[in-house]
């Protein structure tokens, strides 16, 4: 079946079976409406529903096929989903069904009504533009206004610091141990390394430098009584070993 509308407002007449509804029903399915298996003649045969809309002086058509209880949409012989298909032609064609009116009711709607009665597209599109940008705007207002009060939060607390530091007044040499003890917190982490390195290498036998002088002063103790030297070397060793394990102690 063809059926080919005129320009402008078109009437459907004839009487009961004459075909009215066959007509209607095939643009409802054709823009996404439930397909009842029943309506077909041969279920067996593929279906094929296909319209040409007149969009400012340029052909849109739409089709839709039915074959195998699957369904498959198509704008300008390309294929497409049917959310895609609903979004491309809202803009031109309204399906207007018994009960549609209903929507009236829904406040939801009352908006996308007005805009689409009230404002062309493009202006539409414009105000929308113009509205994120607003919104845009007041959010990097509010985000200024919340930080300006936590600034000024912030310079009260530093002001209040200061003051109680300068009430404090420190002579140059408590200044001096102040800023010394202040480094020493900033290098912690690196202090903390070069400590944690140093005890590793203690616990390896292989690379301990207190183990390897204690080794050394071992042996060369052996020959000690034979030669005054070697005994000072020996009691000077020692000595280093005995500041070394102090250090080791401190240092745990």
């Amino acid at each position: 079946m063809e059926v080919d509308f005129s320009l402008g407002f078109n009437v459907v007449t004839g009487e009961t079976g004459a075909g009215k509804s066959l007509i209607v029903n095939a643009i409802d399915i054709l823009l996404g409406g439930h397909l009842d298996v029943e309506m077909l003649r041969d279920s067996s045969s593929p279906l094929l529903i296909s319209a040409i809309f007149d969009r400012d002086n340029n052909d849109v058509k739409i089709a839709r096929s039915y074959n195998n209880k699957k369904s498959t949409y198509y704008i300008d012989d390309k294929k497409t989903s049917i959310s895609d298909l609903l979004d491309k032609v809202s803009s031109f064609i309204q399906f207007q069904k018994q009960h549609d009116s209903n929507k009236l009711l829904k406040s939801s709607k009352h908006i996308e009504l007005l805009d689409n009665y009230a404002i062309e597209s493009s202006d539409l599109l414009e105000i929308q533009k113009l509205y994120l940008k607003y919104v845009q705007s007041d959010k990097e207002y509010k985000d200024a206004i919340n930080s300006e009060s936590e600034y000024k939060n912030k310079l009260e607390l530093y002001r209040y610091q200061l003051e109680e530091l300068n009430a404090i007044e420190l002579n140059e040499v408590e200044q001096i141990s102040i800023n010394n003890k202040y480094k020493v917190c900033i290098n912690a982490k690196n202090i903390l390394d070069i400590i944690d390195s140093y005890s590793k290498n203690n616990e390896m036998s292989d690379i301990s430098p207190l183990k390897s002088i204690q080794k050394f002063s071992k042996s060369l103790s052996v020959y000690s009584n034979i030669d005054k030297d070697i005994l000072e070397s020996v009691s000077r060793l020692n000595g280093i070993i005995a500041e070394l394990e102090d250090i080791n102690s401190d240092m745990y």
